[in-house]
């Protein structure tokens, strides 16, 4: 049945079959991203935010995916400044292109399952101008997050295992 609605590009009906799929992700694993993409990598659906779509995905990962044929993964950063864990499949039936399936999981969360020594601190920064502020914003709202633009003057924290790390990491900044 997928096979049929993702060459159909049917957005209901691939939201019906995979939502509660999702959902199982993102409690036992926490997955936060799943997509559909068509074989010319327009989205035809995020099954975590079905209200966007219809745009070209052009990350690295999809782009990798595309040109071998082949699994391709990789940490990339979205357009709301957040790092994600990406994994993309082409999906070939009968020797045809129908699209692509790509799950995502954002490394901050790994990045708190990794911090496990007390005496180990970890913080991860991106640089202001690969960022858009509005969207960086929203990406750590959505997410749950301060969002403290100002702090640095050239980065912003995406990630810190205690709020002290950012305190010490401005002389690095």
């Amino acid at each position: 049945a997928t096979l049929k609605v993702l060459k159909a590009r049917d957005k209901d009906a691939l939201l019906a079959i995979w939502q509660p799929v999702f959902n199982k992700l993102f409690l036992s694993s926490e997955i936060t991203h799943f997509y559909f993409h068509g074989p010319d990598r327009l989205n035809i659906l995020r099954v975590h935010a079905p209200e966007r779509n219809g745009d070209l995905i052009d990350r690295f990962t999809a782009r990798a995916a595309g040109r071998t044929g082949k699994v391709a993964s990789g940490i990339e950063l979205g357009p709301l400044g957040t790092f994600t864990l990406r994994v993309v499949q082409p999906v070939i039936h009968e020797g045809s292109l129908l699209g692509y399936v790509e799950l995502g999981k954002e490394v901050e969360d790994v990045l708190s399952k990794l911090h496990q020594n007390p005496e180990i601190e970890l913080a991860t920064l991106i640089y202001k101008d690969k960022l858009s502020r509005t969207k960086w914003e929203a990406g750590m709202q959505m997410l749950g997050r301060d969002a403290n633009w100002d702090y640095y003057e050239n980065a912003v924290v995406i990630y810190a295992s205690k709020n002290f790390v950012a305190e010490e990491m401005i002389r690095y900044d």
